[in-house]
């Protein structure tokens, strides 16, 4: 398959070029946004839909519909409760870095086991609370690493998620039933909804994606293979869930689209070569993933913003020219992100 028909496809999949007025269907499409900095990932969901404001998201914090916590590649993510119950009963098995626990193993093992003992299912509690909570175990000595340790081995095991609307020591952590559902049923459903909204896709693309490792992810992708179809050349290993219609290869001619931070076309696949940039260009050396701007149907420069009170500034760095036409849509999408958050644009540099 050519690189250009790569790149138009698994962007019309991914509903980048045509954003949506429904926003569980981005959630649906994404299954789940790595929010490492969570209001890169909320700009990138208001880039993605159409009619929809940070009040509705918020509802959806506040309601337990959508949760932050460790999924995907021992990464943060917003994702709704359902696809976190998915996520983490097909993960089961994974372990975090052994660099993470600092030579402490089995001190910190010990020490989750502990505190998941102390926990109910529906309980609601801070992470000072948490973190007091564990200084019963053990002298923790303000270790703030060992708490974080600590809750991510809780969340591999499906015992706790955090309410997005809240941050710092008020981050509002909830203690969940752990999911039940089989590991392999959850991973060829994983698997299945991974293809349709990142197709076309290779296995290597979903263990990229899911941080499963191939030799545990293989046979289930063999036995949800007979369901997809491929794509591409035979032997390209391209899967998509359903055929996908043929776009013009002009679709994104005379188009500009800007895509969040942290975004899933960054994420989701193990080779970069698709995007047609050097990966210096996205991603920092400090594993930062940048908010990116698609020229004339190839990525044509990076964007940030700043936020003011009650306004938000926006700066561009571009290595394509960037005409008056596209301009004029790059800054109608600048207001869409404003008006999502209830703010005015402040500024829009080049």
């Amino acid at each position: 398959m050519e690189r250009e028909q790569l790149f138009l496809a698994r962007m019309t999949q991914q509903g980048l070029i045509n954003p949506s007025e429904d926003l569980e269907q981005v959630f649906q499409t994404t299954i789940g946004m790595q929010a490492q900095q969570q209001r890169q990932t909320e700009v990138g969901i208001a880039l993605r839909t159409r009619k929809v404001t940070y009040a509705d998201l918020l509802a959806r914090y506040q309601s337990g519909r959508v949760v932050r916590t460790w999924a995907q590649r021992w990464t943060y993510q917003l994702l709704q409760r359902d696809d976190w119950e998915l996520i983490i009963a097909a993960r089961r098995g994974e372990s975090l870095p052994q660099t993470y626990f600092r030579g402490e193993r089995a001190r910190i093992m010990s020490l989750a086991d502990k505190l998941a003992a102390d926990l109910h299912p529906g309980q609601v509690m801070t992470q000072e609370d948490a973190m007091s909570l564990l200084a019963h175990h053990a002298d923790t000595n303000g270790d703030h690493h060992l708490w974080y340790v600590v809750m991510q081995i809780l969340a591999a095991r499906g015992l706790v998620t955090f309410n997005p609307a809240l941050t710092g020591l008020q981050t509002e952590i909830r203690v969940m039933p752990a999911p039940t559902v089989d590991t392999d049923v959850a991973m060829r459903q994983l698997m299945d909804r991974f293809v349709r909204g990142f197709g076309p896709v290779r296995l290597a693309d979903f263990c990229k994606w899911a941080g499963i490792g191939a030799s545990r992810a293989r046979a289930n992708w063999q036995q949800c293979a007979a369901q997809w179809q491929p794509v591409g050349e035979p032997g390209d290993g391209l899967y998509v869930a359903a055929s996908i219609a043929a776009l013009p290869d002009d679709t994104l001619t005379g188009r500009a689209l800007l895509v969040g931070g942290f975004d899933g076309t960054l994420t989701a696949y193990a080779d970069k070569g698709w995007l047609a940039v050097p990966p210096a260009k996205l991603w920092t050396a400090n594993g930062i993933l940048k908010p990116f701007v698609i020229i004339d149907g190839v990525i044509g420069g990076t964007w940030s913003t700043r936020w003011r009170g009650d306004k938000v500034d926006f700066a561009f760095e571009t290595w394509r020219s960037v005409p008056r036409r596209l301009r004029t849509q790059i800054e109608a999408q600048c207001e869409r992100v404003a008006r999502f958050f209830n703010v005015a644009v402040g500024s829009i540099s080049y």
